[in-house]
């Protein structure tokens, strides 16, 4: 079971990933609003997770 829950104010944003299946949380926190916060964080769950995946480009 996942749960995610994520915010933005201003230039700051954040998102918090809770997988209790997998027992990992992971929070990311930015204050440079580029709206790639939901692309690290599915980055992120796929090394835990051993898949592969890419990292967003700039």
């Amino acid at each position: 079971m996942e749960h995610r829950h994520d915010g933005r104010g201003g230039n700051y944003e954040a998102i918090i990933i809770s997988d209790l299946e997998n027992n990992f949380d992971i929070i990311l926190l930015g204050n440079n609003y580029q709206g790639r916060i939901f692309e690290i964080s599915d980055a992120i769950i796929a090394i835990l997770k051993n898949q592969t995946d890419t990292l967003p480009q700039q």
